[in-house]
């Protein structure tokens, strides 16, 4: 498996400031659903759910895959892939030396698809910059409550 990352600052100048905590809570809606924060899934449904973790089937690019999601509270949100196309993908909350917070996506894929996911590049990096928008709306609009 070849890995491939992308991170952006949380609290960019004039955006609105998020915690820590915030994003967290953006990062276990969108496990549960996905669709308002991921251009191009068309569908996202919760088989099984447990302490920790979840089973998921989702659509991206009109490709079915299933995903097991298991989260390290306000950390990282492992995204394991149990079907259809081969890979991982974390979501990681991190700070900076000097503390500031960043949200950084890091994908998994086999290292023959390593060309094919390199030209997907713009859109995985449009994944994680409407992560944070989508969160950053939500808290915004009292969907995530301020903490």
């Amino acid at each position: 498996m070849k890995k491939l990352g992308y991170e952006v600052t949380v609290n960019g100048p004039g955006a609105l400031p998020l915690s820590r905590a915030e994003v967290w809570r953006g990062l276990e809606m969108k496990a549960e659903n996905a669709l308002p924060f991921v251009p191009g899934m068309t569908r996202c449904d919760v088989l099984e759910k447990g302490d920790g973790w979840l089973l998921r089937e989702i659509e991206f690019g009109g490709q079915p895959i299933r995903e097991r999601v298991t989260f390290e509270p306000e950390t990282r949100v492992h995204f394991e892939r149990v079907a259809g196309a081969p890979g991982w993908v974390d979501n990681v909350i991190d700070e900076q030396p000097d503390g500031s917070l960043v949200l950084r996506f890091v994908f998994g894929v086999p290292d023959e698809d390593e060309a094919k996911a390199r030209e997907l590049e713009p859109v995985y990096r449009k994944a994680v910059a409407a992560t944070l928008a989508t969160v950053r709306r939500m808290v915004s609009e009292g969907t995530i409550p301020r903490r």
